[in-house]
């Protein structure tokens, strides 16, 4: 528990958040609520420690702050309520087997900076526990503001997790690992020793002193053999459970993904593609990564490469503009007959039938998923000669958006933009768009009257309400 003669705070003082805030840029904001949380914690009496890359800390946050807990509620308790004060929304991005990523985020557009904490109670490599319990009760070092641990226990525990996670021990680490390690070998060994023994151990801390990381990385699979050895001989059946959970928590992700599937419609002209490209990168800090779909996704081969396959003359367009996917129902301007109507609904559905698994994986794992000419293409241009039951008979078996964004202009300014097709067809889309958007349950209006930034700013902000509605809970 917190000692107050180490130099904390004995008593509770007003919190930093509590005070008149000047406009500040937003690391300085972030580093605010960051340094409040320290504050409350130590308050609380709470055990924790900060891992690695804190020289910044608080005031300078990198792109993710560590810290290990002896009780995780308590703190998310703690990053909930300051985040409320501050008019942050609280995301929780990716819950792992023993660590929870948490995303805390400005509610002002023009902060755009993420605050990422990662908040851990184990640290586990597939369900192995790889530091012993009771680490935070002993072995902690207090920095001004914060606590961190003894030099051996954070040397041990960064060059084990790059070690068993990645192979390989990264290069800006190394020099901090071996100057800990000579600090304090002794905590080094008493860390490890219950996971890997105490010969192994040793090794690793007199290669580790000595630089020799390139036989250090090639004993990567001893140690996780170790691990596994003796988590069941000394532990067989919680082992057991852990595995059990850790298959589980596998499973889990992919029914309760932190991706984010997201769909842009409108008329031609209304900027789908340039928002597109902007979201991906303005969103890059809230997702490991992003996909782009446009028109399908692109499992089957277009229509028009299966005819040239085939040795068939493709259809050509009215307007003789190839830039436009042969596939969507908006090429030329004349109605498609009923027969090649059906034949594309059915070839395409089917395309999108079969996205289902790239959807379910990519949002298990964390990404944005963003597509423009989505099948909503086929209900809105009015090229299909089917009935209505059964265009919305198909829209109800593919893949569900999370987010659809309609991106709403004045179909004057869009002609300006797409001078092949006629005013009576753009009003009509943007009349079809709209009857459309009325009808989904994760339906957004956007006007783009403004500029592009303008557009993108407020299709991000759709998108982060989406977010924390679905991984986490909004606390502004």
């Amino acid at each position: 528990m917190i000692n107050p003669e180490q130099g904390l705070p004995s008593t509770a003082t007003p919190g930093i958040l509590s005070q008149p805030q000047e406009k500040i840029p937003p690391v300085a904001m972030n580093g605010r609520v960051l340094r409040e949380i320290f504050e409350v914690i130590h308050r609380q009496g709470l055990d924790y420690a900060v891992l690695r890359n804190y020289d910044g800390l608080p005031e300078k946050p990198g792109r993710d702050v560590d810290i290990l807990t002896n009780n995780f509620e308590k703190f998310k308790q703690v990053i909930e309520t300051v985040s409320a004060k501050a008019g942050y929304a609280v995301r929780i991005f990716r819950r792992y087997d023993g660590l929870v990523k948490f995303h805390l985020i400005s509610d002002i557009p023009e902060l755009g900076e993420v605050l990422e904490i990662d908040v851990g109670w184990d640290i586990r490599w597939k369900g192995i526990s790889l530091i012993p319990p009771g680490l935070l009760d002993h072995h902690r070092l207090w920095r001004k503001v914060f606590y961190t641990l003894q030099p051996g226990p954070e040397a041990a525990i960064s060059l084990i997790k790059d070690l068993i996670y990645h192979g390989a021990v990264k290069e800006k680490y190394k020099p901090g690992i071996m100057e800990m390690i000579r600090m304090d070998r002794d905590g080094f060994l008493k860390t490890l020793t219950p996971t890997f023994g105490l010969p192994l151990v040793k090794e690793l801390a007199e290669l580790s002193i000595q630089g020799n990381w390139s036989r250090i990385d090639s004993l990567t699979s001893q140690f996780r053999r170790q691990a596994v050895f003796r988590a069941l001989r000394h532990r067989p059946l919680a082992q057991l459970g852990r595995w059990a959970g850790f298959l589980w928590w596998n499973l889990l992700k992919f029914f309760r993904p932190s991706g984010l599937f997201v769909v842009l419609m409108g008329p031609d002209g209304s900027g789908k593609s340039t928002v597109a490209e902007g979201l991906q990168a303005a969103l890059k800090p809230l997702f490991p990564s992003s996909r782009y779909f446009h028109g399908h996704f692109g499992i089957l081969p277009r229509l028009r490469d299966l005819g040239r396959l085939l040795g068939l003359k493709p259809p050509q367009d009215d307007a003789g503009d190839r830039s436009v996917p042969e596939y969507s129902p908006e090429n030329g301007s004349a109605r498609f007959g009923r027969l090649r109507s059906l034949a594309y609904l059915i070839y395409y559905a089917v395309d999108y039938l079969l996205g289902y698994p790239l959807i379910l994986y990519g949002k298990g794992r964390g990404e944005l998923i963003i597509f423009d000419r989505y099948y909503y293409d086929y209900v809105t241009i009015g090229r299909m000669s089917l009935p209505g039951w059964l265009l919305e008979l198909v829209r109800r078996l593919i893949p569900n958006p999370d987010v659809v964004v309609y991106l709403k202009n004045d179909p004057e300014v869009l002609l300006s933009r797409k001078l092949e097709l006629s005013r009576e067809q753009l009003t009509r889309q943007s009349f079809a768009c709209s009857q459309l958007i009325s009808r989904l349950r994760q339906g957004q209006v956007v006007e783009t009257t403004g500029s592009a930034t303008e557009t993108i700013a407020e299709v991000r902000q759709i998108i982060i309400r989406a977010m924390v509605k679905k991984g986490g809970r909004s606390v502004a």
